[in-house]
């Protein structure tokens, strides 16, 4: 049960003043979080290899779903990471390098028969049927590994790949630790990069508190 719901249930009929703050990914160090985890994958990679980087969010079937706050709230966050994700691969001068934008869910023939929106899947084999040998996916929707992350995308974005196996337990023992997957189809190395845990958790937290003080400090300001 959420605060919100307690509150109402344990005192009907009182009213109580809610806050929200801004989003976190509003703020600076939320997206440096992931420009830094995708920096040190980059800095492992060999400097001749092509790099496919595929910028993921969890995904809606946004058809059905117009009044989503997400899509007006989105792009300040999304779309200036997506920026300068493509300025940070630019910098490397990899021979041969793509950076997309791609939706986890919701992208599949079930939901988007007509191929509206961009699967991480279709990133991905895009990526082995041109030959790339990297094709890295850097989701930027979650701070943590959860249900949807481990299992749920995964199910979408690796379908038909010859080393995904629905049934494998998946171990993942130390959660601070991001947690990677690898897998190489044809010739491209498939890297999940994971999400923001353990070093790079200063980064989320950083912007938990500065989205919070933009509401305290005015607060205290009176």
């Amino acid at each position: 049960m959420s605060c919100l719901t307690r509150a109402a249930t344990e005192h009907p009929g009182k009213k109580v003043k809610i806050i929200m703050a801004p989003s976190m990914g509003n703020f600076k160090p939320m997206r440096d979080a992931y420009l830094q985890m995708l920096k040190d994958r980059l800095d492992s990679l060999p400097k001749t290899a092509s790099v496919m980087v595929a910028v993921t969010v969890h995904g809606m079937p946004w058809d059905k779903f117009k009044w989503e706050a997400w899509l007006e709230l989105a792009p300040a966050y999304r779309d200036k990471l997506f920026e300068e994700v493509k300025q940070m691969v630019a910098s490397y001068k990899f021979p041969k390098t793509n950076v997309v934008q791609c939706q986890d869910e919701f992208a599949d023939p079930i939901w988007d028969p007509q191929q509206k929106y961009l699967s991480t899947n279709r990133v991905y084999w895009t990526a082995i049927k041109e030959g790339y040998d990297y094709a890295i996916g850097l989701p930027i929707e979650f701070y943590a590994e959860n249900s949807d992350t481990m299992f749920h995308h995964a199910l979408k974005n690796y379908k038909d790949f010859d080393q995904y196996n629905v049934y494998k337990q998946i171990e993942y023992k130390d959660w601070s630790q991001p947690y990677v997957r690898e897998m190489v189809q044809d010739k491209t190395h498939v890297i999940y990069n994971g999400v923001p845990v353990g070093k790079y958790q200063p980064y989320v937290i950083d912007a938990l508190y500065q989205s919070l003080d933009t509401i305290l400090s005015k607060r205290a300001g009176k």
